[in-house]
């Protein structure tokens, strides 16, 4: 509304006039909780529209939408409707469902304290009597989790052609269900961009029906497909034709199974992915070499690639030099190599191609720690300048306590990159001589991962916590944390479990000694920030005394000489 153009009751106050601008209004509802919105709703028909509109904005699920047709009631642990369904109940339903914009619908949300699932009759019933035209005509996300098949499909009448956004998890193998539900899914969205879908299970039959509806969405920007099973062939190519997607995932091998077993072929070809920019791609050494180097790949800003086979130092090298070559504008680099037997390990000469490229993020996971030199972190200084994110190999599933970065290396790995935020490393044993920091607190850190860091005798304790109390902020979060990757594939055995908590137990005084150290700090800071604001208002009411006896010596002369 023209706030200009506006018809304002020239009796109205202030205030009325204010809460009848609908932008006004608008903010204040953004910004209210969900009982603030209903109380808002009762106040007048103009403020009711609006505060709906938030209230309904966002469904956890589907359950209150079916709950204003006929009210539900449990039996036999099943929802069902306690009356008929007649015309003045879609009345009310289509005054709600038309504010629906975002659907996160998850079949054990409780409604009224009470968690059951919709029972075949009940849907069965709200599908056939629904009125002609979409469910929610104005739908614009849908996350669905369903743990049964059955529910997996209860998705399809309220897939619109308006969603622009579709997340679909299911926590059961349905094959059946799956192929059913990508085949009467409506066959091109007109706006869909990004499309999840994550399944639990192996069996690979619903896949031509995923590649067929992929090949449906010309609009797709972002696809992340489920690790449960290998990325067909055809899945792929479908992918691949999308002119506007930027971001997806491939895998060519079932995780649950052997290391690239049946591995589906992954090839780049000249026109494929145009506009590609972040990848995730889980694939050999030699495959990810091969789809790099056919030729340049300009787009490409964020790699992620998961190696779960053997590969060589050539084959490692080979790798990195061709993402340096062939991928000049990547800022992001996750290198996961972590096959099932310990290959070629990871040196910092195998990874400096990757100094050719201006990168911000970089982390990397391997069998074995990596080790890192004095000047090795001035060669990361001058490459890197504008890193913010770097992991080197903080939580190895080998540990050497020879090797790693040394303490007196991590401070000079945070002046070489100063703009870093998160930084995880894996300490080297050896380095045990450590000397107080020699500056202030890197200001722009906020995380520091020691990964499975071996533990430093306790006598160096109190050592490590004033080193690190000198080079860290406040704001910094210490942490000795395991990657999901790590604690998959280690050996569960209780050596290994002790081994690692008495690590992480280690790192947590550590943790616990620089805040002690800091707040210390905080708090003579504090006190010298007092006694100097003391020792400044004595000087002030000083000087405040020595200017009114030189104002009055002033005056005193003035008179004597008049």
């Amino acid at each position: 509304m023209d706030i200009s153009t506006a018809r304002i009751d020239k009796h109205a106050t202030t205030p009325h006039v204010i809460f009848s601008i609908p932008e006004i209004i608008d903010n204040i509802m953004c910004l209210a909780t969900s009982s603030s919105r209903a109380q808002a709703a009762r106040v007048s028909q103009h403020w009711s529209s609006l505060s709906l509109g938030y209230i309904w904005r966002d469904l956890p699920s589907i359950l209150p939408l079916l709950d204003l047709l006929s009210p539900l009631v449990t039996g036999f642990n099943r929802w069902g409707f306690s009356t008929d369904i007649d015309f003045q109940d879609w009345d009310r339903f289509e005054q709600y469902a038309r504010r629906v914009r975002n659907l996160r619908h998850n079949d054990s949300w409780p409604l009224r304290g009470t968690t059951a699932e919709i029972s075949d009759e009940t849907f069965s019933v709200f599908a056939s009597r629904r009125r002609e035209g979409p469910i929610l005509p104005h739908l614009r996300l849908i996350r669905w989790a369903a743990n049964d098949p059955k529910a997996l499909l209860q998705l399809l009448p309220f897939a619109t052609a308006t969603v622009t956004t579709l997340d679909i998890r299911c926590g059961a193998d349905a094959p059946l269900a799956c192929a059913t539900l990508f085949r009467n899914l409506p066959r091109r969205f007109t706006v869909l961009h990004t499309f999840k879908f994550y399944l639990l299970g192996d069996n690979t039959e619903w896949l031509p029906s995923l590649a067929k509806f992929i090949s449906l969405q010309p609009n797709l920007v972002d696809v992340i497909l489920p690790r449960s099973f290998s990325t067909s062939k055809a899945v792929i190519k479908a992918l691949a034709a999308l002119p506007s997607l930027r971001q997806c995932s491939i895998y060519t091998a079932n995780v649950y199974c052997e290391p690239h077993q049946n591995a589906s072929q992954f090839e780049w070809e000249k026109d494929e992915f145009p506009l590609l920019q972040r990848l995730h791609l889980d694939a050999p050494v030699t495959t990810v070499v091969e789809a790099v180097k056919k030729e340049r790949r300009e787009k490409l800003r964020d790699l992620i690639i998961d190696v779960r086979s053997a590969y060589s130092s050539d084959q490692l090298r080979s790798l990195v030099t061709g993402l340096a070559s062939f991928c000049p504008n990547l800022s992001v680099i996750s290198l996961y190599l972590v096959p099932p037997v310990p290959s070629a390990q990871i040196t910092f000469g195998s990874i400096c191609p990757l100094l050719q490229l201006r990168l911000t993020y970089l982390w990397l996971t391997s069998h074995a720690p990596l080790p890192v030199a004095e000047s090795d972190v001035a060669e990361m200084g001058r490459a890197w300048p504008d890193m913010t994110s770097l992991s080197l190999c903080r939580d190895p599933l080998h540990s050497s306590e020879g090797q790693g970065v040394t303490l007196q290396a991590l401070e000079a790995l945070l002046e070489q990159i100063p703009m870093l935020q998160m930084l995880g490393v894996y300490i080297a044993k050896d380095a045990v001589s450590v000397t107080s920091g020699s500056r202030d607190a890197f200001v722009n850190l906020r995380s520091l991962d020691f990964g499975t860091s071996p533990a430093f005798p306790k006598t160096h304790m109190l050592r490590v916590q004033i080193y690190l109390s000198r080079i860290c902020s406040e704001a910094v979060v210490i942490s000795a944390t395991r990657t999901r990757r790590h604690i998959e594939l280690i050996q569960t055995s209780l050596s290994n479990q002790n081994t690692y908590m008495k690590r992480g137990e280690f790192w947590n005084e550590v943790r616990l000694g620089v805040e002690m150290i800091q707040d210390e700090k905080a708090q003579e800071k504090a006190h010298l920030i007092e006694e100097i604001g003391q020792l400044m208002k004595v000087n002030a009411d000083l000087f405040g005394q020595l200017e009114e006896k030189q104002v009055r010596q002033q005056l005193t002369d003035s008179h004597d000489r008049m």
